[in-house]
């Protein structure tokens, strides 16, 4: 799916959200996380990533 597509699907008058989340600067609501998987048809887990943090 393209970014133009989940815009679209999210109704964002701007790709910059999409954007920030492919990079990792945003992360989506709730809301836009659960509306995220259904659309792409995974659970939201799989969307997030965890950093895991050593300890030093």
């Amino acid at each position: 799916m393209s970014v133009r597509e989940l815009q679209e699907a999210f109704g964002f008058e701007t790709l910059q959200a999409i954007y920030k989340w492919q990079h990792g600067t945003a992360l989506p609501t709730i809301d836009n996380l659960v509306i995220l998987s259904a659309v792409l048809d995974v659970r939201m887990d799989e969307i997030l990533v965890l950093q895991e943090r050593c300890a030093a």
